[in-house]
C-alpha cells in the first residue's frame, strides 16, 4: 500500500477545502500531536443510518472505504475494543466457525476485500450465500446486491442475458482476477445462487464467458 500523503494532513486540506467552497472561512493550520497529548472534548454524536441502508449503498457501488470502515465498527461493537485491520480475519474466522461454515484456508484482511493476500474458495462463498438466503435479514442482504442491468455496479451491464433484471450479483476486479457471486430467479422461478471466480491473465476477458455461464444455469 502507498499513502501520497499524511492521512491526518489529508483530512485537513480535504476539511478546508470543503469548508471554503461551503461559504465558510478557515484561516486555521495544520498542527499535529500525538493522541496521548491532546484533550479529549466531546464535540459531537452523530448516529448513522440505519445499517440496511448503508449495505446497499457497500455493494451496490463496492463502496471500499465504507465495507473497511464498517468491518471495523462491527468488531468494535462486538467487542468494544479499538479494532484494526489485523483483527478482521481473526473475527471472520470465529463467524465462520460459529455458523458451522467451512473455513479452513480463508484468509480475509480487509472488509472490502480489495487485497491480493485474501484467499477464499468458491465452494466458501456459496457456503456463505446459503447461509445469507436462510438467515432472517435475507431480503434486505439480497436487496443490497447490484441488479443486473439495473442498478449500482452492474446498471447497462447483462442487458442481453435471459437473467438480466432477474439477478443480484456482487462482482469484484483485480488484475488477472476476477470474481462474480450471487442469487437469480431461474425461468422455473426456482432461487438460485452463482460463484465464479478466475484467477488467470485472461480474466479481463471472461465477461461473456461467465455471462453465457449464467444464463446456461438460468434455464436448467
Amino acid at each position: 500500500d502507498l499513502a501520497i500523503l499524511d492521512p491526518s494532513l489529508y483530512f485537513f486540506e480535504v476539511f478546508k477545502d470543503l469548508w471554503n467552497k461551503n461559504g465558510g472561512f478557515f484561516d486555521g493550520s495544520y498542527i499535529k500531536q500525538n493522541r496521548e497529548d491532546l484533550s479529549k472534548v466531546h464535540l459531537y454524536t452523530h448516529f448513522s443510518r440505519p445499517l440496511s441502508e448503508l449495505i446497499r449503498d457497500v455493494n451496490k457501488y463496492s463502496l471500499n472505504l465504507m465495507a473497511r470502515n464498517l468491518m471495523l465498527t462491527v468488531i468494535k461493537e462486538k467487542n468494544d475494543i479499538r479494532p484494526t485491520e489485523d483483527m478482521v480475519n481473526l473475527y471472520i474466522q470465529t463467524w465462520l466457525k460459529e455458523k458451522g461454515l467451512l473455513h479452513k484456508g480463508l484468509f480475509i484482511d480487509n472488509g472490502a476485500g480489495l487485497s491480493r493476500k485474501i484467499q477464499i474458495s468458491t465452494n466458501q462463498l456459496l457456503l456463505i450465500l446459503q447461509n445469507i438466503y436462510n438467515d432472517p435479514f435475507m431480503p434486505e442482504m439480497i436487496a443490497s446486491f447490484p441488479i443486473a442491468s439495473i442498478d449500482g455496479t452492474l446498471k447497462n451491464k447483462m442487458k442481453r442475458t435471459k437473467f438480466s433484471r432477474n439477478g443480484h450479483f456482487k462482482t469484484g476486479s483485480l488484475k488477472n482476477v476476477v470474481g462474480i457471486a450471487g442469487f437469480f430467479l431461474s425461468d422455473t422461478k426456482e432461487m438460485k445462487s452463482f460463484v465464479f471466480i478466475m484467477n488467470h491473465e485472461e480474466a479481463k476477458n471472461a465477461q461473456p464467458f461467465i455471462k453465457d455461464l449464467i444464463d446456461l444455469t438460468f434455464i436448467n
